[in-house]
């Protein structure tokens, strides 16, 4: 599971129909992660990490009212990513 927040600042080109977005900015969060292995000598664990880290978001946009198509792509890099908040 991945819990996240993040605030970007958009930069908008194109008409009101069509357009496109760009965004930077960042997001931080917590995952939580858990494992148990079928039948295997291995343990299984859960842990929960901090992440954050600068994200770029990339937006398209078409259409006119109700029917229209968005597209939303979003990467980043996590700085904050070996942090252990809690492990179990």
């Amino acid at each position: 599971m991945l819990g996240s927040a993040g605030g970007i600042r958009w930069v908008h080109a194109g008409q009101r129909d069509v357009f496109t977005e760009i965004a930077l900015g960042g997001r931080m969060g917590v995952a939580y992660l858990a494992g148990e292995p079928g039948t295997s000598n291995v343990a299984g664990n859960r842990v929960s990490r901090g992440m954050g880290g600068p994200a770029l978001s990339l937006r398209l946009w078409a259409g006119h009212g109700s029917p229209a198509f968005g597209f939303c792509a979003e990467s980043g890099l996590a700085l904050l990513g070996g942090m252990a908040w809690l492990a179990t």
